[in-house]
C-alpha cells in the first residue's frame, strides 16, 4: 500500500512539472548562422510548487497537499467496484462498458455509404445527414493526436468511454490543460479541433469520431509555441505548408509530439516530409502568422514517407517522450565522426535517451533526447538541468568511446544540460575515453 501511495505522489509531481514546464527553446548567438537572436533569453513560466490534491475522489476530510508524506486518496475505479484500480494495473476485472447505442445496424451516411452504426449517446436516432467519420490510430505510449471532424459528441469522457473503462488512457493535454480520467480531472473541457493534443495510452488503439468536417483549414499561430493540428482529410508536406513562413523568416522548428522528426529549414534538416491526417505537432514561430491547409487534390503528398528505419546500437534506448531536447550536430569536419556511426545521449546514470545515425557526414544532423516520464514510478530520461553525456558507437569495430563536445555560445568546459524542449548546437567533437 505505501507502494501504491507513493507511486500516486510521484505521479502527481511529474505531472505538475511536466504540465507547467515552459516550452521554449533557447540557442547561442552565432556568427556563422543567420540571426537566431530571437531563440534567446526565453523566460520561464514559473517554478514547480505544491497544487491541491484531486477533486473529491477520496474519503471527504482526508485532504493531503501533493508532495507531503502521508496518503492520497485512492484513483477512482472506472468499473464501478468497490476496489481501487492501478493505472494500467492487473487489478479486478471491469464490467463491460454500456452500449449507449444498444443498435447492430448499419446507418446510411453522407453520399449512400454505409458504415456500423456508432454509438448514439442520447439513445435516439440516426445521425444527421452528411455525417462523416474519421478514424484516429493511437500508438501505444507518448504521441501528438488531432482531427478534421467537428465530432457531434465532443465531450471526452463520451469519445474515451472505452478507453477509460479499459484504463487505457493515461493523460490527454494542451500545454497546461489536461485530461485525466483516473482522477476525473478535466480542465482541457471539450474536443476541439484547432487544438491538437498530446496523449498517452497503454495499448494501441483506435478512436473513432463521428462528425462534420472543419471547414475552417486555417491555424493562427501566435508568437512562440503552438500545437499544430491536421485540419484536413489527407496528408500534406511540410516544405509545402510551410513555405510562406520559411520564406518569410517566421518558422523556427516544428517537429512530432514524442517523436525524433523534425523540420528546422535554418539548419537545412528535414527529417519530417509529411504531416499525418490525425496526428498532432508542435511549432515555434518567431510571431503572429498562420498556415492553411489546401485542397487535397492540390497535394503531392501521398507517395511520400517517413523514414522509421531501426537504429542498430548496443545500448537499450528509452522510450520516448513529450519532453524533447534537440541537439544540431554541425561539425562536419570532424575525424571523430565517420559515415555509419551511432551517436547517442545518456544520462548520468547509464540511461540512454536518443540515438543518431551519421549517415552523411556533410550535412547537419539532429540527435533528439527525451526527459523522463512524469508517468512512471521508474527514471527512464533525463531530469531537467541534468549533464548530457554524449557516446559514439562504431559498428564496423564494435568499439563504443565518449565525446567531448563544444556548443556554440559556451566554453570548451562548459557541461552541456538537459531542458525540456530547448535546443543546442555542437560546433565541436573530439574523442575523451573509450569504454
Amino acid at each position: 500500500m505505501k507502494k501504491t501511495f507513493k507511486h500516486i505522489i510521484l505521479v502527481f509531481i511529474g505531472l505538475f512539472v511536466f504540465a507547467i514546464t515552459n516550452m521554449e527553446i533557447t540557442l547561442a548567438q552565432s556568427t556563422v548562422l543567420p540571426d537566431t537572436s530571437y531563440m534567446i533569453n526565453e523566460t520561464q513560466i514559473g517554478d514547480p510548487g505544491q497544487i491541491p490534491p484531486p477533486p473529491g475522489i477520496g474519503n471527504g476530510d482526508n485532504v493531503q497537499q501533493i508532495g507531503g508524506d502521508g496518503q492520497i486518496p485512492t484513483p477512482p475505479n472506472p468499473g464501478g467496484g468497490s476496489g481501487s484500480q492501478q493505472i494500467g494495473g492487473s487489478g479486478s476485472q471491469l464490467p463491460e462498458p454500456p452500449n449507449p447505442g444498444g443498435g447492430n445496424g448499419i446507418q446510411p451516411i453522407g453520399g449512400g455509404d454505409t458504415i456500423p452504426e456508432p454509438p448514439n449517446p442520447g439513445g435516439g436516432g440516426g445521425l444527421p445527414m452528411g455525417t462523416v467519420l474519421q478514424s484516429i490510430t493511437i500508438p501505444a505510449g507518448w504521441s501528438g493526436i488531432s482531427s478534421q471532424v467537428i465530432p457531434h459528441n465532443a465531450n471526452l469522457d463520451s469519445l474515451f468511454a472505452l478507453e477509460t473503462a479499459a484504463t487505457n488512457l493515461v493523460i490527454m493535454q494542451h500545454f497546461s490543460r489536461f485530461y485525466w480520467p483516473a482522477y476525473q480531472i478535466n480542465t482541457i473541457g471539450n474536443w476541439k479541433t484547432h487544438d491538437g493534443y498530446t496523449i498517452k495510452v497503454l495499448q494501441p488503439t483506435q478512436l473513432d469520431l463521428y462528425g462534420f468536417n472543419d471547414q475552417n483549414d486555417t491555424i493562427q499561430f501566435s508568437t512562440g509555441w503552438n500545437y499544430l493540428p491536421v485540419i484536413s482529410d489527407c496528408d500534406v508536406t511540410t516544405v509545402g505548408l510551410f513555405a510562406d513562413l520559411v520564406a518569410n523568416g517566421q518558422l523556427i522548428i516544428a517537429f512530432e509530439i514524442a517523436g525524433t522528426h523534425l523540420y528546422a529549414p535554418i539548419f537545412g534538416i528535414n527529417s519530417l516530409p509529411v504531416l499525418k491526417r490525425g496526428k498532432a505537432y508542435l511549432v515555434k514561430v518567431t510571431g503572429p502568422c498562420s498556415v492553411s491547409f489546401p485542397d487535397c487534390f492540390e497535394r503531392k503528398s501521398n507517395n511520400i514517407s517517413i523514414n522509421q528505419t531501426i537504429i542498430k546500437t548496443p545500448w537499450a534506448v528509452a522510450a520516448e517522450t513529450p519532453k524533447q531536447y534537440f541537439m544540431f550536430i554541425t561539425d562536419t569536419t570532424s575525424s571523430v565522426i565517420q559515415p555509419g556511426d551511432v551517436i547517442g545521449g545518456f544520462t548520468e546514470n547509464g540511461i540512454c535517451c536518443g540515438v543518431t545515425e551519421n549517415l552523411n557526414p556533410k550535412m547537419n544532423n539532429a540527435l533528439v533526447l527525451f526527459g523522463d516520464d512524469p508517468t512512471t514510478i521508474i527514471k527512464d530520461g533525463f531530469n531537467n538541468e541534468e549533464e548530457i553525456i554524449i557516446k559514439r558507437y562504431r559498428p564496423s569495430t564494435g568499439v563504443t568511446i565518449r565525446l567531448n563536445i563544444t556548443c556554440q555560445g559556451k566554453a570548451a568546459s562548459t557541461k552541456e544540460r538537459f531542458v525540456v524542449n530547448s535546443f543546442s548546437v555542437i560546433q565541436k567533437i573530439e574523442s575523451k575515453s573509450q569504454d
